[in-house]
């Protein structure tokens, strides 16, 4: 595969952009002699890439409702539980990179976005997500990364479990990631990509017990090289990509009876999806 198109596909597979900087990373052009590290076989490079992601997000609320805990029961109780919204948002991804030799520091933003929806309390519900990652490309066509992610939603609660149970609040989340990426070359100037990491995470939001859960993250695309334009190093990628959140949500029953208050404490699996179409530009320098 051209050495030039393995250093342009920079635009981040996964959280970071470490596994694509680590694939590109192992038969890279030499760098400018301005960036160059002393020592045989030693290069240094740096990149940016901006992509845009057009997601549809099924997020879980943490929901209420009164109801009656048996068929024979006459007293009704508050019972939490989850409930879907589905949003559609486009977040844009912003990631720079530093590679030395096969290995490839690396960091991605993604800003607060918002969206409306009339089923979270407040009416809005905006997420970010920044992570930072180190990658190693240790074959040809394949690199791995090591990759830890943190994000943020600002509103995680209905509007019938703060009117019922007064929550309200935040969620932040952190999560440790390994993955690994792989190249297929097509043509001199483009190549299909594929990427997967998966890890632990937790999640923790106030006055709620910390939650578990697990991270995967995957992409498949097509990146292309521009050969006549700015000396090699501008590129383009295109693909779809996904990330689920698999986690535990505490919930709770509580009396409706005056100075009973929580009667139990219980768990619920849900998960959390984000994926749609992704697209962006790479340059490296």
């Amino acid at each position: 595969m051209n050495r030039s198109l393995r250093l342009s596909l920079l635009v981040a597979l996964l959280p970071a952009a470490a596994l694509q900087g680590a694939r590109a990373a192992d038969a890279a052009p030499a760098a400018p002699a301005s960036a160059a590290a002393s020592g045989p076989g030693r290069d240094v490079s740096f990149y940016v890439a901006q992509r845009l992601w057009i997601t549809s997000w099924d997020n879980v609320l943490n929901n209420a409702a009164v109801v009656l805990p048996s068929p024979s029961s006459t007293t009704p109780v508050i019972q939490s539980g989850a409930q879907h919204i589905v949003a559609n948002l486009i977040l844009p991804v912003t990631s720079f990179g530093l590679r030395i030799g096969r290995w490839t520091l690396s960091t991605s933003i993604v800003p607060s976005t918002k969206v409306s929806n009339t089923a979270v309390y407040g009416g809005t519900v905006s997420r970010s997500e920044n992570d930072i990652g180190i990658g190693y490309s240790f074959l040809r066509n394949w690199s791995a990364a090591l990759v830890y992610k943190s994000a943020r939603i600002s509103e995680i609660n209905s509007v019938a479990a703060q009117s019922l149970l007064g929550a309200s609040g935040d969620e932040k989340l952190w999560a440790v990631l390994v993955g690994l990426n792989a190249i297929a070359p097509i043509g001199p100037n483009t190549a299909l990509t594929a990427s997967l990491a998966i890890g632990p995470g937790k999640g923790r939001s106030p006055g709620m017990p910390t939650s578990n859960g697990n991270y995967t993250v995957g992409e498949l695309g097509v990146s292309f090289r521009f050969p006549d334009f700015a000396s090699n190093r501008l590129s383009a990628n295109l693909g779809y990509r996904f990330q689920n959140v698999d986690f535990t949500l505490p919930t709770t029953t509580v009396s409706t009876t005056p100075g009973v208050g929580v009667i139990a404490t219980g768990s619920e699996k849900g998960r959390s999806t984000t994926q749609g179409l992704v697209f962006g530009i790479g340059y490296s320098f």
